[in-house]
């Protein structure tokens, strides 16, 4: 302040923090669908690897295995589901896609956890499920194996299974940590 200034008025301090909007809790799917916009497909990891194996003749089946884990950014304004798919093909193969649909928000927003897993079940899903086909086929294919076929998945045919545990999510995707 120039020592000529008259000295500020109490009011010219008055505080400009804006007090950060509650997020608004969504209990209904279509609604879920409309607030939401996808704003990435992530991929986290991609892999394919041989294994010591011995399929025996009753069980020469691909197995295949699916995990899902949802995701909430702290903010409130974006949600993300994380679909890891990893395939046995019964020859000693085993291959490994790992991928995000991320959902951003122009307002905040917490979804209960029967609209999240709807909205896995009936959208995230549908949006990540060409790209671990595609992953799949692409890392058997630079392996010289045989591209495991998967199976289309029509609307009500993929169901979430049981909700894993921050524990079991932590071993299931240790993202950051490198192999031994």
């Amino acid at each position: 302040m120039l020592p000529d200034s008259p000295a500020p008025e109490a009011d010219d301090f008055t505080k400009t923090d804006e007090v950060a909007e509650a997020p608004r809790e969504v209990d209904d799917i279509l609604e879920m669908v409309s607030l939401v916009e996808l704003s990435d497909v992530y991929v986290w990891e991609e892999r394919g690897r041989r294994i010591d194996e011995t399929a025996t003749e009753e069980d020469r089946e691909p197995r295949i295995r699916q995990v899902l884990n949802v995701g909430d950014r702290d903010d409130f304004l974006g949600v993300a589901f994380r679909f890891r798919m990893s395939v046995d093909d019964r020859q000693g193969n085993e291959f490994i896609a790992d991928y995000q649909a991320r959902y951003e928000l122009a307002a905040p927003a917490q979804f209960t956890s029967e609209v999240r897993a709807e909205f896995a079940e009936r959208v995230a899903f549908f949006t990540v499920y060409p790209y671990l086909r595609a992953s799949i086929q692409m890392t058997a294919s630079r392996m010289g194996a045989p591209a495991p076929v998967l199976a289309i998945v029509r609307a009500g045919e993929f169901k979430l299974g049981t909700t894993m545990t921050d524990e079991a999510v932590a071993t299931e995707f240790r993202d950051t940590v490198p192999e031994a």
